[in-house]
């Protein structure tokens, strides 16, 4: 995983947290604005229907009251022409079965009466003989209108009022019928539309629409079409007829009408029976609604905008106060890491927390500091007295093997009679003291050796040897009398062609320190195996002795300086130490490697040399 700076965790959170923030603002505020505009345009056309509905109804009570208002005997093409009316008529009291007018035969009972009702085009071409055919209106078809086999509408919705006219006696004389035409009169539309909307415009188009509808046609509006014209004819989508028309309900949704989106609201119109024969429509522009929502949107946007980036540079302004120092403390750390132990944090944060970090910091520092001080003193003591206990190792050894070679040389010669007859007992006491002086030879030898390694002077002088003859056989006659003593069998089963480059004397001492080892440890009446095998280009040489198997936990030890492995029953064995130490570090010298393998009854000792 890729690894990022603090500032840009700390930057990237405040801009994730910010960003979370605005966009639950900005929904929250987009559904507020959604709601808020679209109520108050619903609340609008809700208004707007309630008010067309009241002009409607004034319409046909102006009809009643004016014609109430006129009088038995008055004219009524005077009447007809003062009320703006299409048609009036009187009909005896006696031929009122002959009306073809619900409002009229209902005025025939004693009731005034006024509404909305449709003329069948024979009513109408006796009304009106002139105007009947004028009157038909070709039906347009309209998308999403329900299917329609008619292509004219010849009948037409009339508002109507009836009353009855009595005579002196009180009893029904006649009755007074007067209507006024709605298919192609635009008069009352416009009113209405003057009245509720003041004839507003928006970007030319006019804010509210109003329409009658015959059944599902078009009779009067102010809808304009494509051609700029009023859109009579054209049809009502299905799904508004199936609500108002086919289920009598009132029907408020936005629609598309001709040319533009409409808050629409649609009530049914019906006659005096309570039966539904037209709709009565009332639209608001819904583009000024949505530019209102737009513009508020924006003005809110531009807000958040701003907000948003104001609390950017005050993110950016507070991570900077945290992360500068955090940074002055790495750099301090570095430094410090680079061993500039004297470097100190000596600026100062507002925040007093970094003040006290600052200050544990450089109190660390200058125990550090101290320490290091310290270190240096005992690590300058210490390598003088590594040196002088190196030359005193190697002066030491080195006196000490010249004594040893004569103190030798006059044993053996005492021990073979070289200087006179010798008894058992002196031999016996001879061949002790020749044991100990070897091993005391041994370990000088060891000791000299640590001292070279001590001071880097173990120098190495490759040559061709025979791992077998040039090695093991020599360490093998070496250590025959203690192996005799034992009574070890030896196997050597190192392949006499098995050859290394190597130095000579320091292999030998290996070879020496791996077979007295086996000899010192190996069990009584036990077995000492050697063998070699070839390993690519290295050469795996492997010394195997019967002995007490060494435990895991004591493995790490065996080839440290100074430090000897011992189990119940080895008190007694001789050791200084070193001797597994050197082995290691002479084969490392030569490029390869040695380890131990505990086995069931003994111990391998295996190490690998290029060949």
């Amino acid at each position: 995983m890729k690894d990022h700076h603090l500032r840009s965790h700390l930057l990237l959170s405040f801009f994730l947290l910010i960003l979370f923030i605005v966009l639950i603002i900005g929904v929250f505020a987009y559904y507020f604005v959604q709601n808020d505009v679209i109520s108050r345009g619903q609340r609008q056309v809700t208004t707007a229907i309630n008010s067309a509905q009241s002009v409607y109804s004034e319409y046909i009570d102006q009809i009643g009251t004016l014609m109430d208002v006129a009088g038995e005997n008055c004219d009524l093409n005077e009447l007809k022409k003062t009320l703006d009316l299409d048609y009036i008529y009187e009909v005896p009291a006696q031929e009122s079965d002959k009306l073809t007018s619900e409002i009229a035969r209902k005025a025939a009972k004693g009731e005034k009466t006024g509404g909305t009702r449709i003329i069948a085009f024979e009513e109408l071409k006796l009304r009106l003989p002139n105007e009947a055919d004028d009157l038909t209106i070709k039906i347009i078809d309209t998308p999403k209108s329900r299917p329609c086999s008619l292509k004219e509408l010849k009948s037409v919705m009339a508002i109507e009022y009836a009353i009855p006219i009595y005579g002196s006696s009180n009893e029904i004389k006649k009755i007074r019928c007067a209507g006024r035409i709605i298919n192609k009169d635009f008069s009352i539309i416009d009113r209405i539309h003057g009245l509720v909307f003041e004839k507003r415009t928006y970007k030319n188009k006019p804010t509210g629409t109003v329409t009658i509808f015959q059944d599902d046609v078009r009779i009067s509006t102010n809808v304009l079409n494509n051609q700029n014209k009023r859109a009579i004819g054209t049809r009502v989508s299905q799904e508004v007829y199936q609500k108002t028309v086919l289920q009598g309900r009132s029907f408020r949704d936005r629609a598309f009408v001709v040319t533009d989106w409409y808050l629409t609201h649609y009530e049914p119109i019906k006659n005096i029976n309570d039966e539904i024969i037209g709709i009565l429509y009332v639209g608001i522009l819904e583009m000024p609604f949505n530019d209102l929502k737009r513009n508020v949107l924006l003005v809110f946007g531009g807000v958040i905008v701003l907000s948003v980036a104001l609390a950017f540079l005050l993110a950016y302004f507070l991570v900077m106060r945290v992360v500068t120092p955090v940074e002055n403390l790495i750099e301090a750390k570095n430094r410090l890491s680079e061993g500039d132990l004297e470097h100190r944090i000596s600026i100062k944060s507002h925040i007093c927390e970094f003040n006290q970090l600052f200050n544990s910091f450089n109190q660390m520092a200058e125990k550090v500091h101290q320490r290091d001080i310290t270190l240096q003193s005992a690590k300058e003591r210490a390598e003088d007295l590594n040196r002088r206990y190196v030359d005193l190792l190697g002066f030491v050894s080195h006196e000490f093997k010249g004594i040893l070679s004569s103190v030798i040389l006059n044993v053996y010669s005492l021990r073979q009679g070289l200087l006179g007859p010798v008894s058992p007992v002196q031999e016996t006491t001879l061949d002790s003291i020749a044991n100990n002086l070897d091993y005391l030879t041994g370990t000088v030898k060891n000791f000299l050796n640590l001292s070279r390694l001590e001071n880097n002077r173990l120098e190495t002088h490759k040559s061709r040897l025979h791992i077998k003859a040039n090695l093991f056989d020599v360490s093998l006659e070496a250590f025959y009398s203690q192996i005799k003593k034992k009574n070890i069998e030896v196997i050597n089963n190192i392949e006499p062609e098995a050859v290394i480059e190597a130095d000579p004397s320091l292999m030998q001492v290996v070879a020496n320190n791996l077979v007295n080892n086996a000899v010192k440890y190996g069990r009584e009446d036990g077995r000492i195996i050697l063998s070699s095998k070839q390993d690519g280009s290295e050469t795996v040489i492997t010394v195997y002795n019967d002995g007490k198997p060494i435990s895991e936990e004591d493995i790490g030890k065996l080839f440290k300086k100074f430090s000897r492995v011992l189990y119940e029953g080895m008190e007694k064995i001789k050791g200084s130490g070193i001797g597994l130490f050197i082995t290691k570090e002479i084969i490392e010298k030569h490029g390869g490697r040695i380890w131990v393998e505990p086995g069931k009854k003994g111990n391998s000792f295996i190490f690998t040399l290029k060949s």
